[in-house]
């Protein structure tokens, strides 16, 4: 896990030294690790001042139960997140006063 979160914060750093502005990520977390990793997105928002959008899995797969909850996060914190019950898009849009989001249902 640690060797992970090293890769990833490299290849982040190295991304947004190209300029890239916004960070994806399609993750498979459960509610044990949900804390750790939705803190460990918030912080890459928050250190390279990047949109992060976590798209966390809303379905079991592979033996495993995922905690749903997807969020986006920018510089100043989460924008928006999932519940963990509703199948829905969390969409994010910038505009001259910063990023907004919001959660939509489908």
């Amino acid at each position: 896990m640690l060797f992970a979160l090293i890769v990833a914060t490299l290849l982040i750093t190295q991304c947004v030294q190209q300029g890239a502005t916004v960070y994806i990520a399609g993750v498979m977390i459960t509610e044990s690790g949900y804390e750790s990793d939705s803190l460990t997105m918030k912080n890459y928002a928050n250190e390279f001042n990047i949109l992060v959008a976590m798209a966390n899995h809303n379905q079991p797969t592979g033996g495993s139960l995922p905690i749903e909850k997807s969020a986006i996060w920018s510089a100043t914190g989460l924008l928006a997140m999932a519940n963990e019950t509703e199948d829905v898009l969390i969409i994010a849009e910038k505009s001259h006063c910063g990023w907004s989001a919001q959660v939509v249902k489908i």
